[in-house]
C-alpha cells in the first residue's frame, strides 16, 4: 500500500498555482471529490499572442466572439486536458507557445465549434493531439 496523504485544502481552484503530483495511482475515497478544473474563460484575441491563456486542467469556454481563441499553458507528455465550447462562435484552440496541435505548424490553431468539446493529449512536451 502506498503512502496516504490527507488533503485538507482544495487544490486546482481557479487561480491556485499549487499542484498535486504523484508517481502512480491516486485514490479518492469516502465520497470525497477531486476536481481537475481550470475553470471558465472567455475566448479573446485572434492570434496565439493575444488568445486567452487557460490554466491547467479542463476549460469551459463560456464566451466566444468571432475568430477568438484560447491558448494552453505548457503541456507535459502524458497530460490530458478537456475543452468545451458553449460560446456563440467557433473558437481557435492554440497549443502552448512554440507547441503544436495535431501536427500543425508551431503555434498553429485548430477550430472548436460552438457546442463541441474535445480532449487533448500530450504525446510529448507541448506536442498535443486532439482525441476523436
Amino acid at each position: 500500500m502506498g503512502q496516504k496523504i490527507n488533503l485538507n485544502t482544495r487544490l486546482g481552484e481557479v487561480g491556485d498555482t499549487r499542484a498535486l503530483q504523484a508517481d502512480g495511482h491516486i485514490d479518492i475515497t469516502q465520497g470525497k471529490g477531486f476536481r481537475l478544473s481550470a475553470g471558465s474563460v472567455a475566448a479573446a484575441g485572434t492570434t496565439t499572442a493575444d488568445a486567452t491563456q487557460t490554466g491547467y486542467g479542463h476549460t469551459l469556454v463560456t464566451t466566444a466572439g468571432a475568430n477568438s481563441g484560447i491558448r494552453f499553458e505548457s503541456f507535459t507528455a502524458g497530460e490530458v486536458r478537456g475543452v468545451k465550447n458553449i460560446g456563440a462562435s467557433t473558437v481557435k484552440v492554440y497549443p502552448p507557445t512554440g507547441g503544436t496541435i495535431d501536427n500543425s505548424a508551431p503555434n498553429g490553431s485548430i477550430s472548436l465549434a460552438s457546442g463541441i468539446g474535445a480532449l487533448f493529449f500530450a504525446t510529448a512536451d507541448n506536442k498535443v493531439v486532439r482525441g476523436s
